[in-house]
Parts: structure tokens; sequence; C-alpha cells
């Protein structure tokens, strides 16, 4: 017991001298730590256990995805839900996962996806000379995910969260490579091609001519109207090579339908609006939009350079599923 204590750094008892030799003992008349084999007749769980099984197979196959929950087999074995629930966490070590909604893909979506995943693979340097640009909107009525919103309670709490769909909102820029990051552009009225080019040309091809990277920026947007409008196309042309363009309406195409990897969408948006909304509630869009310029200085550039990192893995991913959806992969 001292020398156990010892080696894990622990001062009180994690149990007592009878529960060593009980165990020395049992490893003495069997040749093993492992329970004896019980006498008599089985316990009520592990007769149920086959049946669940068996049934849990069968509803498993009756449809593509493999879903079945312990309500259908409660049902139909008679046995209640909460013991079908015991019994497969406990004793047959299952775990209940949610179906996971992904964009559809058509053919040509995915193979837009694997060339442009052999593209940035075939060049590891590429990747850190990417600038990744998006634009996304924060609501005064602020946003929470439902999966982890859990209140834990002895009945059904009866609040609900009201969410106001026309709630006063501002339209966020931003954009970051490996290497640097810009600083957020807000849109005081809706995006079009007009004001987009007006952005890129006062507020974000300045700044990179301030990193002295404008000869080596490779320029990403996804294919959003205004993006692929011809007098944001036109500027863009203007600034960067083609061949140093990432975007639709370009040599190298953006693929659609691929939040799944650009660093913004899978990271930096849902990270920053977790901490906007944590524990903060604007009274107007002034307030709202000084959280979000505040939170945002806060990122670490080595924290948007994992992110960033992290997409040569994603890729490798697409590679693997045959330009597929990769998020249930992660």
């Amino acid at each position: 017991m001292r020398a156990y204590k010892t080696a894990h750094d622990l001062r009180i008892d994690p149990f007592n001298v009878r529960t060593i030799q009980r165990l020395v003992q049992r490893f003495e008349e069997t040749g093993s730590d492992c329970d004896k084999p019980k006498s008599g007749r089985p316990s009520l769980e592990e007769e149920r256990q086959p049946i669940i099984e068996d049934e849990l197979e069968v509803l498993k196959h009756k449809n593509e995805f493999g879903v079945a929950s312990t309500r259908i087999v409660s049902s139909v074995c008679g046995i209640p839900k909460s013991s079908v629930h015991r019994i497969l966490r406990g004793k047959c070590e299952l775990y209940p996962y949610k179906l996971q909604r992904t964009q559809q893909l058509s053919n040509r979506d995915k193979q837009q996806r694997m060339d442009f995943a052999n593209f940035i693979l075939s060049d590891p340097v590429l990747l850190e000379s990417i600038l990744w640009t998006d634009e996304s909107y924060f609501s005064l009525s602020g946003s929470v995910c439902k999966h982890n919103c859990v209140i834990w309670a002895s009945e059904k709490p009866k609040e609900t969260l009201a969410h106001d769909m026309h709630a006063p909102k501002v339209c966020v820029w931003f954009g970051f490579s490996a290497q640097y990051s810009l600083t957020p552009f807000f849109f005081e009225s809706t995006i079009t091609g007009e004001n987009y080019k007006d952005m890129l040309e006062k507020h974000v091809v300045p700044q990179i001519r301030r990193q002295r990277r404008l000869t080596s920026t490779v320029f990403q947007q996804d294919g959003a109207p205004p993006h692929f409008s011809l007098v944001a196309r036109n500027f863009i042309s203007s600034i960067f090579p083609d061949k140093r363009v990432i975007s639709r309406g370009f040599p190298q195409n953006w693929p659609a339908h691929s939040p799944d990897i650009t660093p913004l969408d899978f990271y930096f948006w849902p990270t920053l609006k977790s901490r906007v909304y944590f524990n903060f509630h604007p009274a107007n869009l002034q307030e709202l939009r000084q959280r979000i310029e505040n939170v945002i200085t806060e990122f670490d550039q080595d924290e948007l350079r994992r992110s960033v990192m992290n997409v040569t893995s994603r890729l490798q991913h697409v590679l693997d599923s045959n330009g597929g959806p990769i998020e249930q992969l992660l």
C-alpha cells in the first residue's frame, strides 16, 4: 500500500489492505486477477443482453445509416427503455452518436475538391502563403450551440431560448494566413460587387503592402456572388497574378460547398462567436462591433497558424474519401 501511494503521489489510502489481500489470493488460486465466474443463475441484465444485441443488429440493417434508438429496441423487446440504455452502455460498451448533417456534394463538387487537395498537397510551402478570407454575420440576439447547452435536472426543465430572427446584425470580413493576419472590416450595408471591391482596394491591399507580402501572398476567397462580380475580379486581377488567386472564375478554382477545408469556417468563425457571446449581451451594434474587435485582437498568431496547418490533414481526408464530406472522419 505504501509503495502504491508513493508511486502515485497519494496521501490517503485509495483502498484498504484487505482489497490487496483478496487480489493476491485470487491470483494465487486462478492465475488471474479477473473475478471468478459466478455460480448460480445469471443476472437479469446478463439474460437480457443477447436479446438486446440481436434486436439492435436487426434494426441497424433495416436502414442505410444503421440507426436504431433505445426506444425502438425497448418496444420490440419488451424491456424497459432505462434497462436497454444501461445494458448498451454498461454491458455492451456502446455509445450513442448523433447522425451528422453534411453538405450534399455533386460529382463535379467532389472532383473540384480532389483537384484542390492535390494542388495544395503537391506544394507544402504554398499553404503558408495563402491569405484565407471570408465574411460572417453577427446578430444582436447572439447564438447558442444547442448541442453543448445541457441542463441537468430531476425534471424536464421549462426554460426556452427565444431567438429573434430579425434582430439587427453586422457583417464582418476577416483574413489571415499562417504568417500574418489583417484587421477586420465591417460592412454597413448589404455586400455588393462594388463595396466589396472598395473594401479590397482601401482596406485589404494597403495592409498587405504594409506587411511587404504583396508579391508572395496567394489570395483566397469563396464563390459568393460579390466575390464573383466582374468589378471585383478585375480588381483582383490587377493586384495579383492569376496563378496567385484561389477563387471562382480563376484558373485555380475554389471548390464549392467546402467550408470543411477553410480555417475560417471550420475554426475561426465558430471560435470567435463562442468568445464574443460568452456572458455578453450587446445593447446595440456599436457595442457588438467593439466586442468583436476586442476579441479578434486576443487571437494569437500561433493559434491561427495551427488552424491553417490543420488544412493539410483535412485535404488528405478529402482524397481518402474521394472528394466527399470529411467532418464525420475528424
